[in-house]
């Protein structure tokens, strides 16, 4: 009767036994499973930094490209406001000269002119861009002809060709 007891017993000694080898099994795979976490992680932190550094870098270049663009394109635009400003400047003294004979005849062409500088911007023409130099061209060139007025040495007014 003791027999089957024993048997037992031993049936179960050996189940016990192959727990406690399972169990170091599984705490030995763990340490293997968490050494490679850390591993992999580490490199994926490796990869995003110097990707981060890349993308960074990237940034830094096309913000200094943009930038000297629009650096460019604010001389551009202040060398036509101080050439528009310069021709307007010389329009205004000319109209306002009545003491010459000639004024009269040069006004409607002044008028003119300055009818014509002051008609509409185009709609990009403030928009930052990257080659404003059609248009200030464009503007330069009837800023020439504005000052194409110009007085001789007996203030009579005459026009150059």
């Amino acid at each position: 009767m003791l027999r089957p007891v024993e048997k037992q017993l031993a049936t179960v000694s050996e189940a016990l036994d192959q727990l406690g080898t399972c169990c170091g099994e599984i705490s030995e795979q763990r340490a293997t499973i968490e050494a490679n976490i850390h591993t992999t992680v580490g490199q994926l932190q490796d990869i995003l930094e110097n990707r981060r550094t890349k993308l960074i870098n990237l940034l830094d270049q096309i913000t200094q490209c943009k930038l000297k663009s629009l650096a460019v394109q604010k001389d551009q635009l202040e060398a036509t406001q101080v050439q528009l400003r310069s021709c307007l400047d010389f329009a205004k003294k000319s109209m306002q000269t009545d003491i010459l004979q000639d004024i009269v005849q040069t006004k409607t062409s002044i008028a003119k002119q300055v009818e014509e500088q002051t008609a509409p911007l185009p709609p990009d023409f403030l928009k930052p861009c990257s080659d404003a130099k059609p248009f200030i061209h464009h503007i330069f060139k009837i800023y020439r002809s504005m000052s194409r007025l110009r007085t001789d040495n007996s203030t009579n007014f005459t026009r150059s060709l």
